[in-house]
């Protein structure tokens, strides 16, 4: 979709980030946020997937470069210690990947992006942390 004055609109195609945006939603991105700014725990982005830069998704950046991240019993612990996790549904976090994941360090130029709905979201559990240079924008509207 086209965008207005550094600002990107994007339709929502699929459940990952259920119930935070929905199947269906639209969501504006502001897409120089990252040019000036780093990103921050709970940022919603949009970003395109390190294993196909042509495919463009979003997430929640759960950890920062550098930070160490593990999921233990389906808490995720970032240097330690436990990350609020309000806007989780618990009966979307029962999967395998969703309980447990061994401790990683970020590198130092990536973030760890995960989806809401944890059971239903292919992200950086999967294909690791994310590139800064892949962050297309911050997330500022729902609609």
């Amino acid at each position: 979709m086209p965008g207005l004055l550094g600002y990107g609109v994007y339709n929502n195609p699929g459940g990952n980030m259920t119930p935070t945006i929905d199947v269906g939603d639209y969501i504006v991105a502001d897409k120089q946020a990252y040019s000036s700014t780093e990103p921050e725990i709970n940022d919603l982005v949009i970003y395109a997937n390190p294993r196909d830069l042509n495919s463009t998704w979003i997430g929640r950046v759960v950890a920062l470069p550098s930070n160490k991240i593990s999921i233990v019993n389906g808490i995720t612990m970032v240097e330690g210690k436990e990350i609020v996790q309000d806007y989780i549904n618990p009966g979307m976090n029962k999967s395998e990947m969703s309980v447990k994941l061994e401790e990683q360090t970020v590198p130092k130029s990536s973030v760890f992006i995960m989806g809401d709905n944890r059971d239903s979201s292919m992200d950086s559990r999967y294909f690791g942390p994310v590139p800064l240079n892949n962050l297309l924008g911050h997330i500022v509207i729902i609609i």
